[in-house]
């Protein structure tokens, strides 16, 4: 092996220019490979980026926790509408930028910690609500094939998977419209439950803490593709909403939302 001296009198091994050129070539192979693993997996969780995450992952995964079995409820909805619908009346990449900033003032308020979640919170609200009206529009099919008022499914199993896709369709768009209220009213605090003895964070009353934490750590990455994961964590705060009952949380003093708004509100940017 070549030698070479340098200033200090040490002798310096030089490799060949075919052995560097070789491990170059070697960690570009691995570079490479790491690349295309992480591409398979984001398009494993739901499509490549966020390219037709709605019909693929995101709304099979709102849907199924609100059906009333295990069926995969969206399916159907999919299969009798066409998948242009929800591209038409939904836009993915505004879709993806509103819940992606959404997660990111949970994660790391920019202001009072309250009146940020109550902010991030309506956002959220208003972005669903565009999100089921809009799979309403594009399923109505099967909405009215589950209530029976159409004939858009003719056997005794479709005609099941129907009405189960419909009720699952009718309570998403019920809880949403439920985080809506509770926003508007002010029905959103945290603190140290006395009783509990641990820290809690409410919407209308019910402790949705874990499942809030869950939802911004998942759905963040809805513009890496994860979109089924994000759906999971969404689906199971919007079933917390959906029972509760608007009561405020024991222990925990209600929140003066005039004075909190006067104090912090005024230097508050979103």
């Amino acid at each position: 092996q070549a030698t070479s001296s340098s200033g200090h009198g040490h002798a310096v091994p030089v490799l060949p220019p075919s052995s560097w050129l070789l491990r170059v070539m070697r960690a570009a192979l691995v570079l490479r490979w790491v690349g295309l693993l992480s591409a398979a997996e984001a398009f494993a969780e739901g499509g490549a980026g966020s390219s037709g995450l709605i019909g693929s992952a995101l709304l099979p995964a709102l849907l199924e926790p609100f059906a009333a079995s295990k069926d995969r409820v969206a399916s159907v909805c999919l299969d009798m509408t066409s998948q242009s619908c929800l591209g038409e009346v939904l836009a993915e990449d505004e879709l993806v930028a509103n819940i992606t900033r959404v997660c990111s003032l949970i994660r790391e308020p920019l202001g009072d910690p309250l009146l940020v979640l109550r902010r991030a919170l309506s956002q959220l609200g208003a972005t669903l609500a565009r999100f089921s009206d809009g799979t309403l529009r594009c399923c109505a099919d099967v909405v009215a094939a589950g209530s029976g008022a159409g004939d858009g499914v003719a056997d005794e199993e479709g005609a099941s998977a129907a009405a189960s896709a419909a009720l699952a369709l009718r309570r998403l768009s019920s809880a949403v419209a439920r985080l809506q209220r509770f926003v508007a009213d002010g029905k959103i605090n945290d603190g140290h439950c006395p009783f509990k003895r641990e820290q809690q964070t409410t919407i209308g009353g019910e402790n949705v803490r874990k499942e809030l934490q869950n939802f911004a750590q998942h759905a963040s990455g809805l513009a890496a593709g994860k979109s089924r994961k994000a759906g999971k964590a969404l689906a199971k705060l919007l079933r917390k909403v959906e029972r509760a009952d608007g009561s405020d949380p024991p222990g925990i003093p209600p929140v003066n939302w005039e004075m909190r708004e006067a104090m912090f509100g005024r230097t508050l940017e979103l």
